[in-house]
This record gives structure tokens, sequence and C-alpha cells, in this order.
């Protein structure tokens, strides 16, 4: 390679997966070695003031190899670090809970390079002590980090230097660590500049990287009198000084060098395209070499596509790559594996969270993908980090109009609007004095001061919305819960179908209107984009089932009749609600009117959304995980290999 310094840490990862020895002679960073590392974090925790070093720091520190007895700890404080949008290391600290005194004495240290090295040699030791081990090529690289450490700091106490503070950390990330010793030359592969190789021969040589502009490198301006200076100095005075920015002869000897030092076969290797795609051109010196080629030779070259992202099964370099590729080959066309349909086993059944009742969110997801149902309802992985934005602003929307419908006692008329807006102005009070509870997690507080703005405006728009045109209905139940049993206030569960495909759903309806006639109308506030699925002629294409098993809870367990349900959006630039309504039904102007249908209509709609959940809950509760219906297709998906694979 024309540049050792680039290549070395790829081709090291690279040879070392397949198991061959690689001479790099490469001399790493401190700080990138896992020892190095760890001493890094420790420095700057304790060096640095507390609102300087971040919580990236510690966890360097307290993952260095032997630090940690059970290294699953920092993953721990890490997740719980995201999940909380911490950033400082004093913070992480805190959520840790631990005294750390080799922390605290390096931070007191009249001589902190010194105690530096004793942490340093406590640290290389720790996971070795009471054993006489063999090291290994990392643990071998951790002893070369702390030998390069403690000659530094050797070198600092004959000087009479005494660094502390920042002039500490920044030595610590410009130590290097000496090479690895090369060994027996036949036993590994050598990773050179054509420089170092002119008076020795090789059996085979690869001369790689023949790209335009890194190999030969492009010229470097002379800083003190460039070559135009040269050239208008020789026509004005006559003074005729050798042009110094011509490298290309330079880097013509270089290549000879490389490719005259084999003595069976010399291998060319340049890309024609980055790993974007993107043309890249080859290095000019490949077409030298073609003028010694036969005329067929660009159809005898050796490639590899970026679309081949396993190995032929005759070139295999390992077992395991061999393995892979006879995988793709037996793949079906188009790299995908055959659709099969799967269900989940005895075990995996006996272990599911919700079987005798289901909720109506999960039917819609399970509805939606039986994957991400599994994953996301059952599985129910942790975290790594804050809620979502858009969930977070969802929750504190559904939570803030809750509370001001209910102080209201009414409904959002013109005359009504100003008293709404009132304690709308006083909870968001409340909220900003709170710092905005859980929205914008880790965020500045600028950042969140304007989300709050934002979900201020939108409820402002929404409030005047919903005054001049949802007309005299009354809200009569906020946040109805059904199917919590032993909580007060919730209704039973739905029932839906009989004897053994009997199903119960429980769940939480955002919001009832009623008129004073027995008649009812269901809300779902939705505060992300507006989808064309919330139309009542997509709920059966698109697979919704909430705002229909929403009505059938009015319905059938309390005393009113359901005569619209409607999912709400709460923000965007048209806020009419859209879903379904019996057609003369003094709904308001704010709905969609292509919603309307006749009473009939709407009965048989209700009845299609509860087979569909009965069928749906069969096949939920038999664990069966058929292709997602959306195929992965759908934006945001988040598992589609997963979803795919077997």
């Amino acid at each position: 390679y024309r540049s050792r310094r680039a290549a070395a840490p790829l081709l090291g990862h690279v040879f070392a997966q397949y198991g061959i020895p690689l001479a790099t002679g490469y001399a790493p960073a401190l700080v990138h070695t896992p020892l190095g590392r760890g001493l890094l974090g420790a420095a700057r925790c304790a060096l640095w003031g507390e609102g300087e070093a971040r919580a990236a720091d510690l966890l360097a520190y307290l993952r260095t190899p032997g630090r940690l007895d059970t290294p699953e700890i920092a993953d721990g404080l890490d997740a719980n670090l995201r999940r909380l949008g911490l950033r400082t290391a004093a913070q992480a600290r805190e959520q840790l809970g631990w005294e750390l005194p080799e922390l605290d004495e390096l931070a007191r240290a009249a001589d902190p390079a010194r105690v530096l090295c004793r942490l340093a040699r406590w640290l290389f030791a720790a996971p070795h002590r009471g054993a006489a081990p063999a090291l290994s090529d990392a643990e071998a690289l951790d002893g070369r980090a702390l030998s390069a450490l403690v000659s530094a700091v050797e070198e600092l106490d004959q000087l009479q230097l005494t660094p502390g503070g920042a002039d500490l950390v920044e030595l610590l990330a410009q130590l290097t660590v000496p090479a690895a010793a090369p060994g027996d030359a036949t036993d590994a592969v050598l990773l050179a500049e054509p420089l170092e190789v002119r008076a020795r021969r090789f059996r085979a040589v690869f001369v790689c990287g023949l790209q335009e502009g890194e190999f030969p490198r492009p010229a470097t301006p002379e800083p003190f009198l460039s070559d135009e200076r040269r050239f208008e100095l020789a026509a004005a005075g006559g003074l005729r000084l050798r042009a110094r920015e011509d490298a290309l002869p330079a880097e013509r000897y270089l290549f000879y060098s490389a490719l005259s030092r084999a003595t069976e076969r010399v291998f060319l290797a340049y890309r024609s395209s980055d790993e974007e795609g993107n043309l890249a051109l080859p290095s000019p010196f490949i077409a030298d070499v073609a003028e010694l080629l036969a005329d067929e030779w660009r159809s005898r070259r050796r490639r590899r596509l970026l679309a081949d992202v396993v190995w032929d099964p005759e070139r295999a370099p390992t077992m395991r790559e061999r393995a892979r590729a006879a995988a793709d080959r037996g793949a079906a066309p188009g790299g995908e594996p055959p659709v099969a349909r799967r269900v989940l086993g005895a075990q995996a059944l006996s272990r599911m969270r919700h079987t005798e009742i289901l909720s109506a969110g999960a039917l819609e997801a399970y509805a939606n993908c039986p994957v991400r149902w599994l994953i996301e309802r059952e599985l129910q992985p942790d975290e790594l980090l804050p809620e979502a934005e858009p969930l977070a602003r969802g929750s504190l929307m559904h939570d803030l109009l809750e509370r001001l419908l209910g102080e209201l006692d009414g409904p959002v008329t013109p005359d009504s609007l100003a008293s709404a807006q009132a304690i709308l102005d006083r909870l968001l009070a409340e909220l900003a004095s709170d710092g905005g509870a859980a929205l914008g997690v880790g965020s500045p507080e600028v950042v969140r001061a304007g989300a709050l703005r934002a979900i201020e405006a939108d409820l402002r728009r929404y409030l005047a919305h919903e005054a001049r045109n949802a007309g005299e209905w009354r809200p009569l139940g906020l946040e109805l819960r059904f199917g919590f049993e032993g909580q007060e206030g919730s209704l039973p569960a739905l029932e839906l179908g009989e004897g053994a495909e009997k199903v119960r759903v429980r769940g939480v309806v955002d919001r009832v209107d009623a008129d004073g006639a027995g008649h009812a109308v269901v809300r779902d506030y939705k505060s992300g984009a507006r989808r064309p699925a919330w139309s009542a002629a997509r709920w059966r294409e698109d697979r919704q089932l909430q705002v229909a098993l929403y009505m059938l809870v009015v319905r059938d367990l309390t005393e009113s009749e359901p005569v619209a349900g409607f999912y709400q959006p709460l923000r965007g630039d048209d806020l009419r609600a859209r879903g379904v309504f019996i057609k003369g039904t003094p709904v308001g102007r704010g709905v969609v009117a292509t919603d309307a249908r006749a009473g009939e209509e709407l009965d048989e709609m209700l009845a299609d959304a509860a087979q569909r959940a009965v069928a749906l809950a069969g096949a939920l509760r038999a664990g069966e995980l058929e292709p997602c219906p959306q195929n992965c297709s759908r934006e945001g998906c988040k598992y589609p290999a997963i979803c795919r694979s077997q």
C-alpha cells in the first residue's frame, strides 16, 4: 500500500477474521488499545472539570478489561444513561452509586502521571491475578501500551516535568504504542510501503489501492516557494530553479520498485467504484502495465462486485465463509428465503404474556405485522434510548387534553374557548416549571422549550378548530378504560365470539362524547402525520380495528348508541376527523363528509370488525407468524431482517 497508516487498521481486522497472520509494522495510538482507552477515560473523569468529562469517559474506564468482575454492570449503566438522556461523568457516577477511590486519588495527586502509571499497572494485572497465562494478541497489545506509558512518564521525570490536568490528558491522546515484532517473515503476510521493500524479494506481491489520488499520490505544494513563483523568477531574472511539485517520476519509481520485488506472481488491485457506488478512477499506472498484457486481459480479471456479500464457494478463505457461500447458493432468487408459514413452538406459547385477555392495540399490531407484535408486545425488550420524541409528544398532548376537558366540564364552544385556553395556559405553565416532564429527555433546555411551544401552538389550533366545528356534544368519558379488572372506574372487558373462539378485549378509549339523547361519538386522538387508513373506506384494507372496537365497547358496555367513530388529528393543516358516522347525524362540520354511511352499513362494519378481531385472536393464540402484510415496505419498519428470516 502507498500508505500503511491508512490501510493497517482495516487489513488487521480482516486478516484476523480469516486467521491469516499479518505483520503490519503499524504503531497504533495508545487510546486505540483497550487499556489506553480506559486510562484516557479515567484521566478525563479525574482531571477535567465535572462539566467537561462525559458519561462515555466513565463507561470507557469501567469497560477496561479486568476493572469489573461483571462487565454487564457497565452495559446496564450505559442503557440507563441513554434512557434518561444523561451525558456528563458526574451524572454517570451518581447513577452508578459507587465509590471510585482510584479516580479521587488521581484527581488529588500532585504528580498525576505517576498515579496514572500505578492505575495502569493495576488494571493490566487485574484480569490475570493468581495466574500465569500466555497473553493473547489483544493482551500483548495492552502490555505494549503499558510499557509505552511508563516510558513516557520516565522521560518526563528525567526532564523534571510534571504535567497535570488537561496537559496530561493531551499527552495521553498523542502517545503511540510500539509495533509488534514481525517474527519470522515466512510465517506472516507483510504489510509495507514501497520504500521498505526495495532490497527484498517475495514470492508474491500484491500492489493494492491503485486509485487516482492514492497511488500515485498528488503533488504537495512547496510551502516557501511554489513552482509558479519559480517559473516567474525564471521569466523575470533568468534564475532557473528546479520544479519541486512534480511527484509523478518519484511515484513511478516506487511503483516499479514494488512490481520488481516479486519472483513468481504480481497482483494489482484497484476498485471501479466506492462503497456508495460512485465511480472511482483507476491509477494511470494501470494503463502503463496494460500495454504489456494480452488484449483480452480485462475479461480475465478477477472481480468482486458491491453486491457480492459472500465469496464464491471455490474461493472462500475459511470454512465459515464457505458455509455462508453454500447457503447463499441455495437461497431463492433475489436473495430472499422461501416464504413459509411459521408457528411458535409449545415452549414459546407457554410463555406468551397475554392470552386470556387481549388489548385492542395488540390485535391491530398483530394484524399489521405479527413479528412486530411478537417483539414489542410479547418480548418487550428494553429500549436503549429515551422515549421517541413523537411518542412523548403524543402522550403529553393526550394528557393535557384529558385534564383540560375534565376541568372545563363541557364542550369546547365559541363561548367556552377563552376558558379552555386559560386552563391550557395554566397547565403549560405547570409543565414548564417541571422542566417539560419527559419531553426531549437529554436535549438542551432551549430545545425542550421549543418543543413545548410547538405543542402549545398545536393544541391552541385544535381548540379553535373544535370550537368552530364540533357542535354541542359533551365529553362523556375521557381515557375510558375497559377490561382492567379490579381498577376503579374500569368497565368490564369487551367479549366477542362464542365458545372456544371467544375473546375478551381491553383497552383505553381516548374520548367519548354524548348528545344527551343516548347517542355517542368515539374519538381516538392522533398526534402523528395524517394517514389515509383513518378513513372508514380503508379500515378493512389497512387492517384498522381500534376505533371500531371502541364503538362496540360503547354499544355493549354503556347505555349509549355509537353513531360515529373518528381518528382525530391533533396537529397539521387539516384537523378534520376521519372515520365513519351515520348520515344525517349532527356531528359538526369538522369531519370528512365522505365518511358518512347508512345505519345498516355502520352495523355491518362493526360486525365485520368483531369477526376480524376473533379471527386475529385465534391466530395470535396459536402463535401463527404469517409473513408481514406490509412486506416490510412501509417506511419506518424496524424488523425487516427478522420478519423475512426463518
